[in-house]
């Protein structure tokens, strides 16, 4: 079975958050993608999640926004 370095983790809620942390400390390379860009920073700056209390992220976790889709144009 292969083994995987990188794991994107793609929500960064309560189980989100605490998946990419198992994944940082069983040695893989992570990035978390978070819903909007004020949850990625938030959690980027304190390495934590308001919605999984007592919780540490490790510092080798990334933390990102994912990119919002565009809106379809109505062509008339």
């Amino acid at each position: 079975m292969p083994s995987f370095k990188t794991v994107a983790v793609i929500g960064a809620g309560a189980w989100g958050t605490a998946l990419a942390g198992v994944a940082a400390r069983a040695g893989r390379d992570v990035v978390l993608y978070a819903r909007s860009a004020a949850t990625a920073a938030e959690i980027a700056a304190t390495r934590s999640n308001p919605k999984l209390p007592g919780a540490k992220l490790e510092a080798s976790v990334k933390v990102t926004m994912i990119s919002p889709r565009p809106r379809p144009r109505i062509l008339s």
